[in-house]
């Protein structure tokens, strides 16, 4: 596995792309690409004796927890717990001795146990409950945590607040009760609850201290769009500020909060440079105050100490995101991780009490998840496994950065997968991947599919157009109301560039794209057929006065629908041309391209009735364009259909883009 720095390429330069010739005699077939991630998590003890690992597999759909003794020789496994029945799906230490294991568990387990005898058996396909468990490391002496209240009818009793590392016996547990979300003080040992707090209709988050005393309540209001932090004094709930949300926060609204020193912490926009950043309120002062910023970069999210609330530091959204720490000795720690892991993702599962020993997964765009274990004391790390076991010793793309100028003069910076048998001169087949959203970015975190197309002899480009979030307010609002546009230029501008370097051959380009992407996908061939050949859309809209009446529909009120769809996509009234020019279905008779077309009818009607349309109008027009029902696929109950709904795509574009390398053959075998 390759662990080499990025390539920045300048394209308005013209440097010649110089890089190191790899073997690849062997990369992983689309099978292996498509087998499920089989060593999902490791967990240290937090006092560093014992290592749990969280493992799948795959033939009969077994999930399993085992822990290692790591005092001992050779690291012994003393426990072991799991099945296909009833599924551990998550693991964290409560204490040095207890281990909580997240499981999943049937309604019915006769029904599942029936099924598990069928060679298409697929657990997920079943209803099912999430509970926790702890359990010794010899996982004698089970308990299912909270397991005596009356909270039989909610689906996820596994909500950690707080770990309470000044209380080894409790933790803080958050669940449902009477549809309203409390705060359980829940003993370890034996499993009972005392409730601590309750919240109301609204609330979605309860924060305590390391004592297990209440801090501070959340309350979502859906119609708003907006925050209401109260804090807890005398016994009772007070309000004490509103934060209104952007709606690319509304998914992930836990990710974004936390404590700090006491003060409660949100993810903010400054409205003077348009980049997020750690605000702190001072609820006595009633202000906020800065806790953390980039001039030039968003803050992702906070880092909280494990198993709590508190934040000890946050993440810097860049190509590979950068860990900042509030403690200078972690921060050390923190840098010398990231000279022996360069250009990676580190991120900590875990870390010991006294923060000498962790577990780190790390990836990149050419590096699947890799667990270690690190000693700082000996300043070496030991693999614990690799996330995806068929990938680990094969030939994967490597990456590179790219930046280049649009036709207006604006710098765009893009991603580069390059094939793994690269070599300065020879021109490859391009795939443009536009990514969805499109207020969203790509960064160089491991994408399959990426690496399904650079292993079998494409480049791709990942570029983050206008419109894209991490650049700043002002870069995201210029690809407001630019769908088909000034967007759309963006990608074509960065296909030219490549072009125009000598790394991709004129003429040998396809887009690939989901949703948004999916679009861009399609009117890539509508507008600029000279410069793409074909186009691959998974559930690509195509009517855009369609889709601006229904995502407008989700909102309550005028507001909402003029901020997160009229500005951002066209006013139904006012763009009314606008948006019919550029709506793929009323442009079919300027396809110049074959168009291959995949989306669910059961997932998204809407959605697969208007590629419908467009693969309808397209046949009467005798235009090569096709659409898969994924439904039919799943309808296939061979194991291997999804490979062949794949291997159709990788058909496609090779049919296209006159490649020769098969979807099952090493590109290596073509020079």
């Amino acid at each position: 596995m390759k662990l080499a720095g990025f390539i920045h390429l300048a394209a308005c330069a013209l440097l010649v792309l110089s890089v190191k010739l790899f073997a690849a005699t062997d990369v992983p077939s689309l099978a292996d690409f498509l087998a499920p991630q089989d060593h999902l998590d490791a967990a240290l003890s937090p006092d560093g004796r014992y290592l749990a690992q969280l493992w799948y597999r795959d033939s009969d759909k077994t999930r399993f927890v085992s822990v290692r003794d790591l005092s001992q020789p050779e690291w012994p496994v003393i426990g072991r717990l799991g099945g296909n029945i009833q599924r551990p799906i998550g693991i964290k230490w409560g204490n040095k001795s207890r281990l909580l294991i997240y499981m999943r568990v049937p309604f019915k387990p006769e029904k599942v146990q029936a099924a598990a005898k069928e060679p298409d058996f697929d657990p997920d396909n079943f209803d099912s409950f999430d509970r926790l468990m702890a359990i010794d490391p010899t996982m004698e002496n089970a308990t299912v945590l909270m397991g005596d209240t009356r909270l039989s009818f909610n689906r996820r009793v596994t909500d950690i607040r707080n770990l309470l590392r000044d209380d080894p016996r409790h933790l803080m547990m958050t669940a449902f009760s009477h549809n309203r979300l409390c705060l359980y003080k829940v003993d370890l040992y034996d499993g009972s609850a005392e409730k601590v707090a309750e919240g109301d209709r609204f609330t979605y988050a309860l924060m305590s201290d390391h004592n297990g005393k209440p801090l501070f309540k959340l309350n979502y209001l859906p119609i708003a769009k907006e925050i209401q932090l109260f804090e807890y004094k005398k016994n009772d709930w007070q309000k004490t500020l509103n934060i209104e949300l952007d709606e690319e926060d509304n998914s992930d609204l836990d990710d974004l909060v936390g404590t700090y020193e006491g003060l409660f912490v949100y993810r903010k926009r400054n409205k003077d440079t348009g980049f997020y950043q750690l605000t702190a309120f001072d609820t006595d002062l009633n202000k906020d105050v800065v806790l953390a910023a980039d001039p030039n970069h968003d803050i992702l999210q906070p880092l909280f100490e494990y198993g709590s609330y508190q934040i000890n530091g946050y993440v810097i959204d860049d190509d590979t995101p950068i860990v900042k720490l509030f403690d200078p000795e972690a921060q050390r720690q923190q840098q010398q991780l990231a000279q022996l892991l360069p250009n990676l993702d580190l991120r900590y599962t875990s870390v010991t009490d006294d923060g000498k020993q962790m577990v780190l997964s790390v990836s990149n765009t050419e590096t699947p998840p890799i667990f270690y274990l690190y000693d700082e004391q000996s300043g070496k790390l030991k693999l614990i496994n690799y996330g995806f076991s068929k990938q680990s010793s094969k030939a994967l793309g490597f990456s590179a950065t790219f930046d280049y100028q649009s036709r207006d003069q604006q710098q765009i910076h893009a991603l580069l997968l390059l094939p793994p048998n690269y070599q300065d001169g020879s021109q490859y087949p391009l795939i443009m991947m536009p990514h969805g959203g499109p207020q969203a970015n790509v960064g160089l975190q491991y994408d399959t599919f990426a690496q399904m197309l650079a292993t079998r002899g494409y480049v791709v480009m990942q570029p983050n157009f206008r419109g894209s979030t991490g650049y700043g307010l002002a870069f995201e609002q210029a690809g407001y109301r630019q769908w088909g546009q000034r967007m759309q230029q963006d990608l074509d501008d960065g296909a030219q560039a490549l072009i125009r370097q000598g790394i991709v051959a004129k003429g040998q380009a396809c887009l690939v794209g989901w949703n948004y992407g999916g679009y861009a996908a399609l009117m890539g061939v509508i507008e600029t057929p000279e410069l793409y050949r074909c186009a691959v859309s998974f559930s690509g809209i195509t009517d855009l006065p369609e889709y601006v009446e229904r995502l407008a529909d989700g909102y309550e009120t005028d507001a909402q629908r003029q901020k997160f769809v009229y500005d951002r996509i066209g006013d139904p009234d006012k763009d009314k041309q606008m948006l019919k020019r550029y709506s793929p279905i009323h442009l079919v008779d300027k396809v110049n391209g074959a168009a291959l077309l995949i989306a669910s009818k059961l997932s998204d009607k809407a959605r697969f009735n208007a590629l419908d349309d467009f693969a309808d109008v397209a046949a009467k027009l005798h235009k090569p364009v096709s659409l898969i029902n994924l439904d039919d696929v799943a309808k296939d109950k061979q194991t291997d259909s999804v490979l062949r709904l794949y291997n159709r795509v990788f058909d496609f574009l090779g049919q296209h883009l006159n490649n020769p390398v098969p979807a099952s053959t090493s590109p290596a075998n073509t020079h």
